[in-house]
Order: structure tokens, then C-alpha cells, then sequence
């Protein structure tokens, strides 16, 4: 079991593709947490002096409330919130496609057969589960931080002030439970790449592994053990979601149409296309 753990993990050091997945996601949920605070921003520039003229006081009250909603969402307290929030959005479409590609990359190679002669094929796919629950832990740690210093930087670069003179100075908000936060992420994010590996390991095939991976984010069970029914549950009740803050990343449903029944479409020819190579 060592062995093949050692050698798992010097092959998935070397995949450029784990990098380039990782460094894609960071910059993703960086530019989409960016765009939060600068809209924030842009908002108060645009609206403060007009709301604190109005003599409207619906309009007031709206805008007010509309202005603390941003404050309560974007405050350094729901850093940890927001980070997890992009994370399990981003993450639950980018991740699957790292472990898909580390599972089939024995099938790409036609290295399988040695594998399982040397290390035995449990041994060798349970060593990957581990590399990927590991590899998994150490990014959420790196993203969090990196998420917390690039939150608190834009805080005081863009709203810091703005809470101070329009929420007043002892403006504060509750911080949410972040361990409970982050290990939840943790196991979500650790599912869906689970699916992605069984599929791989099930057609023999990465890019198998990469469509069911992307397609299964959009399907759904009409049944009360439809996965993304009970998490979206789960997740209301620990993230504190707001229309202000970039809780959850989600693809407009105009858009993710065409690319999922497209990424249906190609699954089902390819394993149609297995299916005819086998019997003949």
C-alpha cells in the first residue's frame, strides 16, 4: 500500500492538469468575489447621496436595507461564508474533471494491467482515493487563505469606510460557524469528485469520467433522495446566502441548457461508440 501510494503520488504531482484546474479556480472565485465587493462598491458610490436626500422614505428604508444587506454579506466576518460558497459552486464542475483525469490517466496509458499485477487493482484505486482526499484538504486550505487575505484586503479597500459613516462604527456582524463550513464543503466536494472516479473506473475512460462529472451538477432525481435537493437544504441552513454576496456560483439557465444536453449527448455516443468497439 505504500508503495502504490509513493507512486501515485509522485504521478499526480507531475499532471500539469492539476495545476492548471487549481490555478483556474482560484482565479475564477477571486475575479467572482472581486466583481461582489466592486458592485457593492459601485452601488454606493452611484445611490448614498440619493438615498440620504430622498424625501421618499419607502425609498429610503429600500435602500438602507439594501445597503446593510451588502455590509452584513461582504463584512470580514463572512469571509469564510463567501470563500465556501464560490468553492462548492466552482468546485463541484472543476474538481471532478482533476480526479477523473488521475484515474483514467492508468487506461490512457494502458498501465492498468501492470498496476494491478504490482500494487493489486484495489490497492492501486484506493491509494488515488486517498491522494485525492488529501490533495482536496491541502487546496481548501490554500483557497481559504487565500480567499480570507484577498476578502479582507478588498473590505478595506472598497467598503471599509462606507460601513463606518453609513452603518455606523460599531456595525457587526455574527460570524458563522466556518469549521462547520468548511469541512461540510470539504465532503461535498469530495463527492462529486467520487462520482467522477467511479464513473471513469466503471467506462474505463477519463473523459467519460469529466461528462458525467459536468453532467451530473444539472440533473436531478424527482425523489427525496435527490442529492442536490438535500444538499441545497443542508447548505441553507449552514451558509448564510444572500443575493449581495457570491454565495453560490450558478450558471443561468439559458445557458447551462444547450452545454448539459450537449455533454449528454457526447456520453451517450461515446459509450455507444464502447459499446459497438466491444462486441466487434
Amino acid at each position: 500500500m505504500r508503495n502504490s501510494l509513493k507512486s501515485d503520488g509522485k504521478l499526480f504531482v507531475r499532471m500539469k492538469s492539476v495545476w492548471i484546474v487549481s490555478f483556474v479556480i482560484i482565479v475564477f472565485t477571486l475575479f467572482s468575489s472581486y466583481n461582489s465587493y466592486n458592485g457593492a462598491y459601485t452601488f454606493i458610490q452611484d445611490n448614498w447621496q440619493y438615498i440620504q436626500s430622498t424625501e421618499n422614505a419607502a425609498f429610503f428604508n429600500d435602500g438602507m436595507q439594501m445597503l446593510h444587506e451588502y455590509f452584513t454579506a461582504l463584512h470580514p466576518q463572512n469571509m469564510m461564508n463567501n470563500a465556501m460558497g464560490l468553492i462548492i459552486g466552482v468546485g463541484a464542475l472543476a474538481l471532478p474533471i482533476i480526479s477523473a483525469l488521475f484515474c483514467g490517466i492508468e487506461y490512457s496509458q494502458k498501465t492498468v494491467r501492470l498496476r494491478a499485477a504490482t500494487f493489486g487493482l484495489e490497492k492501486s484505486f484506493f491509494s488515488k482515493l486517498i491522494i485525492l482526499a488529501v490533495y482536496l484538504l491541502c487546496f481548501l486550505f490554500a483557497y481559504t487563505l487565500i480567499m480570507l487575505l484577498a476578502g479582507q484586503f478588498m473590505w478595506n479597500s472598497m467598503l471599509s469606510s462606507s460601513a463606518e459613516e453609513i452603518a455606523g462604527a460599531g456595525f457587526y456582524v455574527q460570524a458563522p460557524n466556518n469549521a462547520a463550513i468548511f469541512f461540510f464543503t470539504y465532503f461535498i466536494l469530495l463527492f462529486f469528485m467520487l462520482i467522477s472516479m467511479m464513473v471513469t473506473v466503471l467506462f474505463k475512460s477519463g473523459i467519460g469520467g469529466i461528462v458525467a462529472g459536468i453532467v451530473f451538477n444539472y440533473i436531478t432525481i424527482p425523489s427525496a433522495l435527490d442529492p442536490h435537493s438535500n444538499i441545497n437544504y443542508i447548505l441553507s441552513k449552514i451558509l448564510y446566502m444572500s443575493p449581495a454576496s457570491p454565495v453560490l456560483f450558478r450558471v443561468n439557465e439559458n445557458i447551462a441548457f444547450y452545454p448539459v444536453w450537449a455533454c449528454i449527448l457526447i456520453l451517450a455516443c461515446y459509450f455507444l461508440l464502447c459499446a459497438i468497439v466491444y462486441f466487434l
